[in-house]
């Protein structure tokens, strides 16, 4: 397993939460199936940021 699938599967299994852009995986032909399990995905990853702290939550963007 590549260094950052462990990584994302650690932090998954850790209870923290993983979203991937729909815009960039449009753009770089990533398709849903190719996410590790347990990966959600939003339209638009900004959008979702926003979203997010504006309910007062701490965001990390990798």
């Amino acid at each position: 397993m590549p260094p950052r699938a462990a990584a994302l599967t650690k932090s998954l299994d850790a209870g923290v939460r993983v979203v991937a852009c729909g815009l960039a995986m449009e753009k770089t032909g990533v398709a849903e199936g190719d996410l590790l399990d347990g990966i959600d995905t939003a339209p638009n990853g900004f959008h979702e940021l926003f979203r997010l702290e504006a309910k007062g939550h701490v965001t990390l963007q990798l």
